[in-house]
């Protein structure tokens, strides 16, 4: 098994700075807590939802939760998280239900665990601002992309990491951060990670989340 670990330079997503982005020394804290109605889209993107269905909540790296694409469920996050140390992180699995594909969301070690990546059009969605996943790519010579991830303020709340070009796989993260250049004069190396927050005050999870867009 091969090892990669591919700092994000593809495609226009790119040019954006970044802090403690590619070691695992401590860096700026970014502190999330609370509670809000979710779903998890087709393409594995978070985003609010209607305050109904399952409540799961995520206190420690290593616990996670599977949903079903499109279903609303609550996602709770009781004790201020460290998202310079951890990562909230979205996984599409391989079986499918009658309901549509399956995600597993959940809290990582941003600095111990990597990501296995091992077909085309493979999308995993990475919520830490700060830094990049390490990826294992198996059985595939696709191309691998780090998209930033823009949250409801068009600030950095992460990556999108494929394998594939968008053109063949699509990137809703791409799609978006091409919406934020028509409609903004601010240059994608102007986007900054989202403001560092405490443990006493720590950011809403609500600021990570991008609202449902209009049907």
């Amino acid at each position: 098994m091969r090892r990669y670990y591919f700092l994000p330079l593809l495609s226009i997503a790119v040019s954006v700075v970044l802090q403690s982005c590619s070691t695992c020394d401590p860096g700026t804290s970014l502190y999330v807590r609370g509670t809000v109605g979710a779903r998890v889209n087709q393409s594995g993107v978070l985003e609010t939802a209607e305050d109904t269905g399952p409540k799961y909540s995520l206190r420690d790296p290593g616990e996670s939760f599977v949903v079903v694409e499109n279903a609303p469920f609550v996602l709770d996050v009781p004790d201020a998280v460290d998202l310079s140390s951890y990562a909230l992180v979205v996984t599409e699995l391989d079986t499918v239900v009658r309901g549509g594909k399956l995600f597993r969301v959940a809290l990582r070690e941003s600095c111990q665990q990597y990501i296995e990546m091992d077909k085309s059009c493979k999308m995993v969605n990475w919520y830490n601002p700060y830094r990049l996943p390490e990826v294992r790519i198996r059985n595939t010579d696709e191309q691998l992309v780090m998209t930033p991830l823009l949250g409801p303020t068009n600030e950095l709340v992460g990556y999108e990491v494929r394998l594939g070009d968008h053109t063949n796989c699509g990137s809703p993260a791409l799609d978006r951060l091409r919406a934020f250049r028509r409609t903004s004069k601010q240059p994608i190396a102007g986007i900054r990670p989202i403001r560092p927050s405490t443990r006493k005050a720590p950011t809403s999870l609500k600021d990570l989340i991008v609202a449902r867009p209009k049907s």
